[in-house]
């Protein structure tokens, strides 16, 4: 037994000096000997420096201090471990120390933690190991959940974590470097025998152990929940179940059913068809359909009942209205008959009718006590590794000025990111671009935006936890922005179709009503049946006007999508009034179309009405100009802000290829969506977990901060100011499209779900709309008068500013007032150029000093500036001599 508890000094955290079990590697077992297992104190794991064993044979340990002969098995450390420790394997993303530092900090706050690289370690291939003692010793229940909540705040920080360290007999390898890479042969040590790649980061064992509070308690908090809700599901479906079985007729099928029934376990059907059994409860599994980590499947006496939407889309069993069940009967036909029962009662019938018929049964299951190690064990016990990305060395001479803004920057439209979209969506743009040729970013946002108008309104999520009032539903309002060449008529085209059916058909029934409708208004006042007047329920309009908009939503509350082959002619319309109230009344509508909610009607001619919900998406396309133009000339109420602008990229030529499957998964997506209902229980909103909101709370902050560039450009900051709304819708769409297959969407969005929405967002909207703000419109309102002034600041190498120096900066300044170029002056403040100095002596002339960094940063880009500049004036002069010349000769 080991003595390092001995050294460690009195006063340290207790955590450094609890036990925890050690072996050699894979094959050191003590299950047929019988001895225990060796314990190390957990202070000492801190200390350790890397081994040199092969991979599979280096020190490893498990984060319990249970260390008898069965210390190894999964079942023994569920009922007897006593946990101290939490643990991570990082095994994907190459990500760099730090980032992995931080993240760990964020979660741990103030409490003990060590990471380092693992065996294979190379520069370009970073994987890390983590390991968090805990304040106190816990149970394995307890401390599945905290290792969760420790994955899930990995995972919403984007660092992908290996979940096979939940299970209570994981075994953790330490520091280790073998000589070569066991699969490339590639060499980890150098001629002298040091390690190559080997990097590590600690606390240091002073620090104390990691309490139930922070992000450990609302993420454990979150993961409790989440059992309740399944829980209280899988109640309803063990019930509905049990309903169906009593009133379900026997046939003369019932006898070799019920037999294979009792004579086949459920539990090995499950393993037999690649099913993953949970760690913390032997009675739930992980379907080979579910892409999720989660356990979705519980045996129930002798059936099953999933909440998977996966298993529901598969055809797996019965469907009910929370996921589907069956017995072990239904999952013979599902896997080994592909749903097709009458093929798997034949197989039945001729096994009965054998000589001698053997009872169906899977593989016996590995014996509990079993310390082998299976291939998901291996996988997750690849040791893994990489380096720390050198910090830029700090330039003392800037360190006491602010980072300026680069005016001559461009702001390129982002790239459509991969693994966040849902992946019917992910799948339709990509391979719809594809064919088309065009930017696969405009193809996924008007499938969104077709997605969130065919979503019932009805369908909501309450933002805030204690805010009942604030609700969003999934609508939105997307501006594809491109020249012709883009192919924005296209790509809409492509992304409307399915809606443009759903439409046909809705108004091919209203057509109906109206002629039923106008037949009976023909007849004689005596002879009439009464009929009412039909409400038209749509689903699209496109060039209607507002009064023609106004009477499609008196029947159609659960909103419908605008679509707009050119926004221009969309603004237009509402300024056809001029300055007359008709154009604030149009814009008022689409505000409030843009909200949601009841909308009260009161005009001479059409008498008084009230729209239940009105409820609008917008998508559109809009070249930059006449799009640059609108924004400058039109009312700044917010309208353009509430717009998610996409610049599209160049288009290509397309492909000629037949139509692929993902285009009709996604025209099915659109149907499923449109018949997607809120949950029985009435207009309840969903609710956000509590990592969820935790997520929520945290973007809140970020975009109040964003909001801050209001001194730059305050319709870029209008712009941020809607993303708190933007992210619930996009929110309840994410986790709407995720449950197609059942008839309701869950009640309760995830953590897993927030952070891809919030991830989405600020890698691909926000980039887009600082883009259009900052690239098309310009950083400014003023942005060609502050460039002009920056490149005179530059050029002539000013070390201070004020009003009388712009004017006399040249033509384009020189008419400024004192006003005009001290705000002139305040914006560049604010980008980083100036800093305020204040008057000289006997002088009330506001002063500025030019920030030294703006002369070594910017002085070739400024050089390149005027001569660009100089070059298209030359151009200018030579025209107009050449016309002028053209004229004489004439």
């Amino acid at each position: 037994m080991a003595t390092e508890a001995d050294n460690i000094h009195k006063l340290a955290p207790s955590w450094n000096a609890r036990q925890v079990v050690t072996f050699n590697g894979q094959h050191d077992t003590r299950i047929t000997t019988g001895g225990e297992y060796d314990t190390r104190t957990l202070a000492s794991l801190f200390a350790l420096e890397p081994g040199n064993a092969d991979k599979l044979d280096g020190l490893a340990f498990i984060p319990s201090s249970y260390s008898a002969h069965d210390a190894r098995s999964h079942a023994t450390q569920r009922s007897d471990g006593v946990f101290v420790a939490l643990c991570g394997d990082v095994d994907h993303g190459d990500h760099p120390l730090h980032r992995i530092e931080s993240m760990v900090r964020g979660f741990a706050r103030d409490a003990a933690w060590l990471i380092f690289s693992t065996a294979h370690a190379r520069a370009d291939d970073k994987r890390w190991r983590i390991v968090i003692p805990l304040a106190q010793p816990i149970g394995f229940d307890d401390w599945h959940d905290a290792q969760h909540a420790f994955f899930n705040f990995m995972e919403y920080g984007g660092i992908d974590m290996d979940r096979a360290l939940d299970r209570a007999g994981q075994p953790v390898y330490l520091p280790n470097v073998p000589d070569h890479h066991a699969k490339t042969g590639e060499l980890l040590r150098d001629d002298d025998g040091a390690p190559l790649f080997y990097k590590r980061a600690t606390t240091g064992t002073n620090a104390p152990g990691l309490t139930t509070d922070g992000p450990l308690a609302s993420g454990m908090a979150a993961i409790a929940r989440k059992r309740e809700d399944d829980e209280a599901e899988r109640k309803q479906m063990r019930e509905e179940a049990a309903r169906r079985r009593a009133n379900r007729p026997r046939n003369d099928d019932a006898p070799i059913m019920e037999e294979f029934n009792r004579g086949t376990p459920v539990a090995n059907l499950l393993e037999l068809y690649g099913y993953k059994q949970s760690p913390r409860n032997p009675a739930d599994w992980r379907s080979p359909h579910q892409q999720s980590d989660s356990y979705a499947t519980r045996i129930v006496e002798d059936s099953w009942i999933s909440l998977s939407a996966s298993d529901v889309a598969s055809g797996l069993g019965q469907k009910c209205q929370a996921g589907c069940f069956g017995d072990a009967y239904d999952l013979f036909v599902h896997f080994e008959h592909s749903g097709d029962h009458k093929s798997a009662f034949r197989t039945l019938y001729q096994e009965r009718r054998a000589a001698q018929p053997q009872p169906y049964s899977a593989p016996p299951a590995m014996h509990p006590d079993d310390p082998g190690i299976c291939a998901e064990d291996i996988d997750s016990m690849n040791a893994v590794g990489g380096e720390v990305f050198d910090q830029p060395e700090a330039v003392i001479d800037e360190a006491d000025y602010p980072d300026p803004v680069d005016l001559w920057a461009r702001y390129d439209p982002a790239v459509l990111p991969r693994g966040l979209l849902p992946d019917v969506i992910e799948k339709y743009a990509e391979s719809q671009a594809e064919l088309m040729g065009v930017d696969p970013g405009g193809i996924a946002m008007s499938a969104l935006a077709v997605c969130s108008a065919v979503i019932s309104d009805r369908i909501c999520v309450q933002v805030k936890q204690h805010d009942p009032s604030w609700k969003e539903s999934a609508r939105l309002w997307v501006a594809l922005i491109g020249p012709p060449s883009a192919k924005k008529t296209p790509i809409m085209s492509a992304a409307t179709r399915p809606l443009n059916r759903l439409d046909a058909q809705l108004f091919a029934e209203y057509m109906v009503k109206m002629d039923a409708y106008d037949e009976d208004q023909a007849r004689k006042k005596t002879e009439r049946e009464g009929i009412q007047k039909p409400l038209q329920r749509r689903l699209r309009i496109s060039d209607a006007t507002v009064e023609a908009a106004q009477e499609v939503m008196k029947g159609s509350p659960d909103g419908i999508l605008s679509v707009q082959d050119e926004l221009s002619g969309w603004f237009g319309a509402m300024d056809k009034y001029g300055s007359a109230k008709g154009a604030a009344g149009d814009r008022a509508f689409w505000l409030q179309a843009f909200n949601g909610g009841e909308y009260a009607l009161n005009r001479v001619a059409r008498g008084a009405a009230l729209i239940p919900n009105l409820s609008i998406s917008v998508l559109g396309g809009i070249q930059p100009e006449p799009l640059r133009r609108l924004v400058g000339e039109s009312v700044d109420d917010g309208l353009v802000q509430r717009l998610l602008p996409i610049p599209l990229h160049r288009a290509s030529v397309g492909i000629d290829a037949p139509r692929s499957g993902e285009v009709e998964a996604y025209e099915q997506l659109v149907v499923d969506m449109w018949q997607l209902r809120p949950h029985d229980h009435g207009a309840e909103a969903m609710r956000f977990d509590p990592l969820a909101q935790e997520i929520r709370r945290e973007l809140e902050e970020k975009h109040h901060e964003m909001m801050s560039t209001e001194v730059i450009s305050p319709k870029m900051a209008s712009h941020f100011g809607k993303y708190d709304g933007i992210f619930a819708r996009l929110c309840v769409l994410w986790h709407c499209i995720e449950a197609q297959g059942l008839p309701c969407a869950p009640s309760v969005i995830t953590a897993a779900t927030a952070a891809r929405v919030a991830k989405f967002m600020h890698e691909y909207i926000a980039p887009n709309a600082v883009a259009f703000y900052c690239g098309m419109l310009g950083l400014a309102d003023d942005h060609e008068t502050l460039v002009d002034l920056a490149a005179h600041i530059v050029t002539h190498k000013l070390d201070t500013v004020n009003s009388r120096v712009i004017q006399r900066a040249g033509r384009a300044l020189r008419s400024l007032t004192s006003d005009d170029s001290r705000k002139l002056c305040e914006k560049l403040e604010s980008m980083g150029w100036l800093i305020e100095a204040g008057p000289v002596a006997r002088s009330n002339t506001p002063r500025w000093a030019v920030n030294p960094i703006v002369h070594s940063r910017f002085v070739e880009r400024s050089a390149k500036e005027e001569a660009r500049r100089a070059k298209a004036q030359a151009a200018i002069k030579d025209a107009i001599a050449m016309s002028a010349k053209g004229a004489g000769d004439e």
